[in-house]
């Protein structure tokens, strides 16, 4: 499909750009409305992902940044 929005089945996904507080660099998602009104709940992409279950996260990529965000804040916080 082209344009900006994808559909999968019944969901709408957008193109968004998020700023990610603790690695200091911009993500790029495909993320559902839904999706975005729990980032924005959560206070950013990065306490969305932490709190997130692995098993709610479609992209491996998201896995793969909790994993690295979950990193840097434990190497930051015993600094």
């Amino acid at each position: 499909q082209t344009g900006r929005h994808a559909a999968l089945g019944s969901l709408m996904f957008k193109q968004r750009l998020f700023f990610s507080d603790t690695l200091q660099r911009r993500i790029t998602f495909r993320v559902t409305t839904y999706a975005m009104r729990c980032i924005d709940k959560a206070g950013g992409i990065d306490n969305y992902l932490v709190k997130t279950k692995d098993e709610e996260l479609f992209y491996d990529r998201a896995l793969q940044l909790k994993k690295v965000i979950k990193e840097k804040r434990a190497t930051e916080s015993s600094n």
